[in-house]
């Protein structure tokens, strides 16, 4: 799934409005999805390709079973986030990365 986000002072916000609001559209939603190969998380994307688009292959990897969302689970981001971005940042400069 995709995310996106408008920082703090961006010298064009209204245009970055503008494509988010465009890019929710279902139907270029389901285009992008089909580009991509991941969603945009909009609500009922499965239901709204099964109307809009019957004929889009919807691999595993994009729409979860039932089974795999029970074993998924939220993380609070806190403090320890920095520490760990920091040990991953060390251990790719010393992979070579």
């Amino acid at each position: 799934m995709d995310t996106f986000c408008i920082a703090a002072g961006a010298p064009n916000a209204e245009a970055a409005h503008a494509w988010i609001n465009w890019i929710l559209i279902p139907e270029n939603s389901i285009q992008d999805l089909e580009y991509h190969g991941y969603h945009t998380g909009m609500k009922d994307m499965e239901k709204l390709i099964t109307e809009l688009a019957p004929d889009l292959v919807k691999g595993e990897i994009i729409f979860f079973s039932a089974e795999e969302v029970k074993t998924m689970h939220t993380q609070v981001l806190n403090t320890s986030i920095d520490r760990l971005v920091d040990i991953l940042n060390k251990a790719k400069s010393k992979a070579g990365a």
